[in-house]
């Protein structure tokens, strides 16, 4: 919030951008979905990517591609199946477009989360096994292990119980290794 008064106040595009979408994306694991819908689509709105080189100096993912990945799951919680889809799908575009497998490990997660909302088990699982392979590739744990968990949902949506609680503890392991707490409850209403 800080952030994005300060960028206001001086007319900083870039700080207002960048506020955008830390309110975006902080908005995101408070329930707070309109919140975050209406910051992140002011954020991408203000998202040059010409100064994608400035971006990179200030965070370590592309911010267009973080920014349409949280938009897609605040468009889900809100009951927007499709605006979520085409939002992650076009975060996955991006990340490709750019080349950076770090953006492209969390646009993937995002698509398959997204899907795994609507129930669309096999072609959630079907980017899980892509995003395994990158990880796997670039030795990505924190992505490993969510990969592993949303694999885990999907096994549950499909009925495959045991080993769902097998995946899923394994990937609370995983994830909490990688010194990660913020989704842990969510992984463990899951395996609940």
């Amino acid at each position: 919030e800080d952030l994005l008064a300060d960028g206001e106040a001086r007319g900083d595009e870039l700080r207002t951008m960048m506020g955008c979408r830390l309110r975006g994306v902080t908005s995101f694991p408070l329930g707070e979905f309109q919140s975050s819908r209406e910051h992140l689509e002011r954020g991408l709105t203000l998202f040059d990517p010409a100064r994608r080189t400035a971006y990179a100096q200030i965070t370590f993912d592309d911010g267009r591609v973080v920014m349409l990945t949280y938009l897609a799951w605040a468009l889900s919680f809100l009951g927007n199946a499709d605006a979520a889809r085409r939002r992650a799908d076009e975060a996955v575009a991006e990340a490709r477009s750019v080349a950076h497998p770090f953006s492209l490990a969390h646009a993937l997660n995002g698509l398959a989360y997204t899907l795994l909302l609507d129930g669309r088990w096999e072609a959630a699982m079907a980017r899980l096994d892509e995003l395994d392979r990158l990880t796997a590739e670039h030795g990505m744990d924190y992505y490993a292990a969510i990969g592993l968990a949303l694999r885990g949902r999907c096994l549950l949506g499909t009925g495959d119980s045991a080993e769902a609680v097998a995946i899923l503890r394994g990937a609370l392991k995983a994830y909490k290794a990688t010194d990660s707490l913020l989704y842990a409850s969510t992984f463990q209403t899951w395996l609940a």
